[in-house]
């Protein structure tokens, strides 16, 4: 069978995203309009995730590390998740991982905004690391879990979270 990609547009690095901090809607994009239109045409729910250039790197996966935010219905939800999505690129979390895992973080991302898919798993992905791996997850009901295992027990793992997950 074949998987159909839910339709989508990706905000670049450094696309003209400025802040206006105390205002009630966090950012502005200086493009004409382009990404709201954009916006406009996708299907609601959307879902607002990270790109970062560090992601999936070859010494380290930065998974779970940036916020993703599924269930936006407006322009103003998008915004302030865009808002936060970079913040989470700057936690001290973050920081912490990218000099344990010896990667010069910057700090730089893009944005993926997504018409979500509706059926049973939002999203789910195991990303392997050194030593063990993370699972995240995130239902159709909005339940989310990220964490961490050793590779011994990455099949039982799965298995627990699933049943746990009272989808």
């Amino acid at each position: 069978g074949t998987f159909t990609v839910p339709d989508f547009f990706i905000i670049p690095f450094r696309y003209g995203i400025g802040y206006v901090y105390g205002s009630e809607n966090g950012i502005y994009l200086e493009d004409k309009g382009r990404t709201q239109r954009a916006f406009d045409r996708l299907r609601k729910p959307v879902i607002a995730r990270s790109s970062s250039p560090d992601e999936d790197g070859l010494t380290a996966s930065f998974a779970g590390m940036f916020a993703s935010y599924p269930n936006l219905n407006s322009w103003k939800q998008l915004k302030q998740a865009i808002f936060e999505i970079s913040e989470s690129s700057n936690a001290e979390r973050v920081k912490d991982y990218a000099e344990e895992m010896e990667v010069n973080h910057t700090g730089a991302m893009a944005y993926i905004v997504q018409e979500q898919v509706t059926d049973f798993l939002e999203r789910g992905v195991i990303q392997l690391e050194k030593e063990g791996g993370i699972i995240e997850v995130t239902t159709r009901k909005g339940k989310t879990w990220s964490h961490e295992i050793d590779y011994r027990f990455l099949d039982k793992e799965v298995s627990k979270l699933f049943s746990e997950s009272n989808c």
